[in-house]
Protein backbone atom coordinates (compact mmCIF):
# COMPACT_ATOMS: atom_id res chain seq x y z
CA UNK A 1 0.00 0.00 0.00
CA UNK A 2 1.31 3.92 -0.92
CA UNK A 3 2.06 5.37 2.13
CA UNK A 4 -0.82 8.83 2.42
CA UNK A 5 1.05 11.73 0.90
CA UNK A 6 3.35 9.56 -1.26
CA UNK A 7 2.15 9.42 -4.79
CA UNK A 8 3.32 7.09 -7.63
CA UNK A 9 3.05 9.34 -10.86
CA UNK A 10 3.92 10.44 -14.02
CA UNK A 11 7.16 12.93 -12.97
CA UNK A 12 6.27 15.35 -15.34
CA UNK A 13 2.70 16.32 -13.47
CA UNK A 14 4.53 16.89 -9.76
CA UNK A 15 6.64 19.12 -11.93
CA UNK A 16 4.33 21.27 -13.40
CA UNK A 17 2.33 21.30 -9.77
CA UNK A 18 5.39 22.35 -7.62
CA UNK A 19 6.62 25.12 -10.90
CA UNK A 20 2.71 26.40 -10.28
CA UNK A 21 3.57 26.43 -6.57
CA UNK A 22 2.21 23.38 -4.99
CA UNK A 23 3.77 21.74 -1.93
CA UNK A 24 4.85 18.91 -3.61
CA UNK A 25 8.25 17.48 -4.11
CA UNK A 26 9.60 14.73 -6.44
CA UNK A 27 11.29 12.56 -4.47
CA UNK A 28 12.74 9.65 -6.94
CA UNK A 29 13.10 9.62 -10.90
CA UNK A 30 12.59 6.44 -12.70
CA UNK A 31 13.84 7.47 -16.24
CA UNK A 32 15.75 10.44 -16.15
CA UNK A 33 15.45 10.37 -20.03
CA UNK A 34 12.92 10.75 -22.88
CA UNK A 35 11.49 7.29 -24.23
CA UNK A 36 10.08 8.98 -27.41
CA UNK A 37 10.69 8.34 -31.09
CA UNK A 38 9.63 10.95 -34.01
CA UNK A 39 8.20 7.85 -36.06
CA UNK A 40 7.92 8.68 -39.79
CA UNK A 41 5.67 6.75 -42.50
CA UNK A 42 8.00 4.22 -44.82
CA UNK A 43 8.63 6.58 -47.65
CA UNK A 44 10.01 9.00 -45.27
CA UNK A 45 13.85 8.30 -44.10
CA UNK A 46 15.21 11.81 -42.70
CA UNK A 47 13.44 14.64 -40.21
CA UNK A 48 14.48 16.80 -43.75
CA UNK A 49 12.16 15.51 -45.73
CA UNK A 50 9.24 16.28 -43.45
CA UNK A 51 8.97 19.80 -45.35
CA UNK A 52 5.83 20.25 -46.90
CA UNK A 53 4.39 17.42 -44.72
CA UNK A 54 2.39 16.93 -41.40
CA UNK A 55 3.38 15.89 -38.28
CA UNK A 56 0.54 14.58 -35.58
CA UNK A 57 1.15 15.98 -32.10
CA UNK A 58 -1.21 15.15 -28.63
CA UNK A 59 -1.74 18.97 -27.82
CA UNK A 60 -0.52 22.39 -28.13
CA UNK A 61 1.97 23.81 -25.82
CA UNK A 62 2.08 19.82 -24.49
CA UNK A 63 6.14 17.63 -23.93
CA UNK A 64 4.79 16.05 -27.37
CA UNK A 65 4.58 19.54 -29.23
CA UNK A 66 7.66 21.45 -28.04
CA UNK A 67 9.83 17.69 -28.41
CA UNK A 68 8.94 17.36 -31.86
CA UNK A 69 9.59 21.62 -32.65
CA UNK A 70 12.84 21.27 -30.72
CA UNK A 71 13.90 17.63 -32.84
CA UNK A 72 12.60 19.46 -36.78
CA UNK A 73 14.30 23.10 -35.41
CA UNK A 74 17.79 21.26 -34.89
CA UNK A 75 17.40 19.49 -38.19
CA UNK A 76 16.33 23.04 -40.03
CA UNK A 77 12.39 22.16 -40.24
CA UNK A 78 11.21 24.90 -38.99
CA UNK A 79 7.80 24.09 -37.18
CA UNK A 80 4.24 25.50 -38.77
CA UNK A 81 6.04 26.62 -41.52
CA UNK A 82 8.12 24.55 -43.33
CA UNK A 83 6.50 21.77 -41.87
CA UNK A 84 2.55 21.90 -40.30
CA UNK A 85 1.98 20.66 -36.50
CA UNK A 86 -1.68 19.59 -36.09
CA UNK A 87 -3.26 18.37 -33.03
CA UNK A 88 -4.45 14.39 -33.48
CA UNK A 89 -5.04 13.00 -29.89
CA UNK A 90 -4.21 9.94 -27.65
CA UNK A 91 -1.26 7.43 -28.84
CA UNK A 92 -3.32 5.50 -30.18
CA UNK A 93 -4.77 7.94 -32.21
CA UNK A 94 -1.28 9.02 -33.36
CA UNK A 95 -0.64 5.73 -34.73
CA UNK A 96 -3.39 5.27 -36.58
CA UNK A 97 -3.64 8.83 -38.15
CA UNK A 98 0.25 8.11 -39.12
CA UNK A 99 -0.79 4.29 -40.51
CA UNK A 100 -3.20 5.85 -42.71
CA UNK A 101 -1.07 8.42 -44.11
CA UNK A 102 -3.29 11.36 -42.49
CA UNK A 103 0.35 12.42 -40.90
CA UNK A 104 4.15 11.97 -42.28
CA UNK A 105 5.68 11.82 -38.51
CA UNK A 106 4.71 11.83 -34.48
CA UNK A 107 6.37 11.34 -31.61
CA UNK A 108 5.67 7.77 -30.52
CA UNK A 109 6.85 5.77 -26.59
CA UNK A 110 7.24 2.07 -26.08
CA UNK A 111 5.59 -0.23 -27.52
CA UNK A 112 3.97 1.64 -30.27
CA UNK A 113 7.49 2.66 -31.93
CA UNK A 114 8.65 -0.92 -31.91
CA UNK A 115 5.50 -1.87 -33.51
CA UNK A 116 5.42 0.57 -36.13
CA UNK A 117 9.34 -0.45 -37.50
CA UNK A 118 8.38 -3.54 -37.55
CA UNK A 119 5.67 -2.86 -40.11
CA UNK A 120 7.91 -0.55 -42.37
CA UNK A 121 8.22 2.73 -40.84
CA UNK A 122 11.23 4.43 -39.87
CA UNK A 123 12.58 5.65 -36.95
CA UNK A 124 13.97 9.47 -37.70
CA UNK A 125 14.84 10.54 -34.32
CA UNK A 126 15.32 9.82 -31.14
CA UNK A 127 14.10 12.52 -28.27
CA UNK A 128 16.51 11.77 -26.19
CA UNK A 129 19.45 12.99 -28.17
CA UNK A 130 17.90 16.61 -28.07
CA UNK A 131 16.69 16.50 -25.01
CA UNK A 132 18.04 14.62 -21.86
CA UNK A 133 16.17 16.54 -18.72
CA UNK A 134 12.79 15.31 -19.46
CA UNK A 135 11.72 12.34 -16.58
CA UNK A 136 8.98 9.88 -16.58
CA UNK A 137 8.04 7.59 -13.63
CA UNK A 138 8.37 8.76 -10.38
CA UNK A 139 7.46 9.37 -6.68
CA UNK A 140 6.22 12.33 -5.27
CA UNK A 141 5.29 13.36 -1.70
CA UNK A 142 3.94 16.51 -0.11
CA UNK A 143 5.98 18.46 1.96
CA UNK A 144 3.63 18.06 4.90
CA UNK A 145 4.60 14.03 4.69
CA UNK A 146 8.48 15.05 3.81
CA UNK A 147 8.28 16.69 7.16
CA UNK A 148 6.12 14.37 9.27
CA UNK A 149 7.28 11.30 8.49
CA UNK A 150 10.84 11.34 6.48
CA UNK A 151 11.55 7.76 7.67
CA UNK A 152 8.36 6.07 5.67
CA UNK A 153 9.62 8.28 2.93
CA UNK A 154 13.17 6.68 2.96
CA UNK A 155 11.51 3.43 3.58
CA UNK A 156 9.18 3.93 -0.19
CA UNK A 157 11.97 5.41 -1.75
CA UNK A 158 15.03 2.40 -1.04
CA UNK A 159 12.28 -0.46 -1.66
CA UNK A 160 11.48 1.38 -4.78
CA UNK A 161 15.65 1.24 -5.53
CA UNK A 162 15.81 -1.98 -4.84
CA UNK A 163 12.92 -3.13 -7.48
CA UNK A 164 14.27 -0.76 -10.34
CA UNK A 165 17.59 -2.63 -9.71
CA UNK A 166 15.77 -6.29 -9.46
CA UNK A 167 14.28 -4.85 -12.92
CA UNK A 168 17.25 -4.01 -14.77
CA UNK A 169 19.19 -6.79 -13.87
CA UNK A 170 16.64 -9.71 -14.46
CA UNK A 171 15.70 -9.97 -17.60
CA UNK A 172 13.87 -12.96 -18.48
CA UNK A 173 11.49 -11.55 -15.26
CA UNK A 174 11.36 -8.67 -16.40
CA UNK A 175 10.16 -9.38 -20.17
CA UNK A 176 7.58 -11.56 -18.25
CA UNK A 177 5.93 -8.69 -16.44
CA UNK A 178 5.73 -6.39 -18.93
CA UNK A 179 3.81 -8.94 -21.53
CA UNK A 180 1.70 -9.46 -18.57
CA UNK A 181 1.21 -5.71 -17.75
CA UNK A 182 1.06 -4.47 -21.37
CA UNK A 183 -0.55 -7.23 -22.81
CA UNK A 184 1.91 -8.12 -25.03
CA UNK A 185 1.53 -11.53 -26.58
CA UNK A 186 4.70 -11.59 -28.52
CA UNK A 187 7.70 -12.39 -26.50
CA UNK A 188 10.32 -11.34 -28.88
CA UNK A 189 8.53 -7.39 -28.77
CA UNK A 190 8.37 -7.52 -24.91
CA UNK A 191 12.31 -8.41 -25.27
CA UNK A 192 12.49 -5.15 -27.44
CA UNK A 193 10.33 -2.78 -24.88
CA UNK A 194 12.48 -4.08 -22.15
CA UNK A 195 15.83 -3.60 -24.03
CA UNK A 196 14.95 -0.41 -25.29
CA UNK A 197 13.57 1.18 -21.92
CA UNK A 198 16.81 0.06 -20.08
CA UNK A 199 18.79 1.98 -22.15
CA UNK A 200 16.86 4.70 -21.82
CA UNK A 201 16.84 4.93 -18.23
CA UNK A 202 19.66 7.32 -17.64
CA UNK A 203 20.37 5.98 -14.17
CA UNK A 204 20.92 8.80 -11.77
CA UNK A 205 21.56 11.51 -14.04
CA UNK A 206 18.86 13.16 -12.00
CA UNK A 207 20.79 14.28 -8.96
CA UNK A 208 22.47 16.77 -11.00
CA UNK A 209 21.68 20.32 -10.89
CA UNK A 210 22.02 20.64 -14.15
CA UNK A 211 19.85 18.02 -14.74
CA UNK A 212 17.28 19.56 -12.59
CA UNK A 213 17.26 22.95 -13.98
CA UNK A 214 16.99 21.82 -17.75
CA UNK A 215 14.18 19.91 -16.77
CA UNK A 216 12.11 22.99 -15.16
CA UNK A 217 13.15 25.20 -17.70
CA UNK A 218 11.44 22.43 -20.34
CA UNK A 219 8.33 22.20 -17.86
CA UNK A 220 8.44 26.27 -17.43
CA UNK A 221 8.11 26.64 -21.11
CA UNK A 222 5.45 24.14 -21.56
CA UNK A 223 3.36 26.12 -18.54
CA UNK A 224 4.09 29.41 -19.98
CA UNK A 225 5.80 30.29 -16.97
CA UNK A 226 8.84 32.79 -16.75
CA UNK A 227 9.43 33.29 -13.16
CA UNK A 228 12.69 31.66 -11.45
CA UNK A 229 12.06 28.39 -10.05
CA UNK A 230 14.62 27.00 -7.81
CA UNK A 231 15.32 22.96 -7.30
CA UNK A 232 14.47 22.30 -3.97
CA UNK A 233 11.23 24.45 -5.04
CA UNK A 234 10.50 21.06 -7.19
CA UNK A 235 12.83 18.53 -6.04
CA UNK A 236 13.69 16.37 -2.83
CA UNK A 237 16.61 13.42 -3.63
CA UNK A 238 18.22 13.70 -0.71
CA UNK A 239 15.98 10.04 0.26
CA UNK A 240 17.79 8.91 -2.76
CA UNK A 241 21.19 10.04 -1.90
CA UNK A 242 20.34 8.12 1.79
CA UNK A 243 19.19 5.07 0.19
CA UNK A 244 22.55 5.13 -2.26
CA UNK A 245 24.48 5.81 1.21
CA UNK A 246 25.76 9.08 -0.48
CA UNK A 247 24.67 10.92 2.59
CA UNK A 248 24.15 10.03 6.07
CA UNK A 249 20.54 8.75 7.27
Amino acid sequence: MTPVGVVLTAAGSIIAAAVRGAPVRLVLIVNSKPQFDLVGRPEVISVQQLKGKVIGISSRGGAVDLLTQLILTHHGVTPNKDATLIVIGTPEELATALRTGHIAACLLSPPRQLVLYREGFNKLAYSGDYLTSYPSGGIGATEEKIKSNPFEVLAFVRASLKGLQYYTQNRAESVDNISKYLGIKDPSLAGEVYDNHVSRLGEFSYLDEAWMRGAIDFTKKSLGVSKEIPPRQVFDFSFVEKALGRIKN
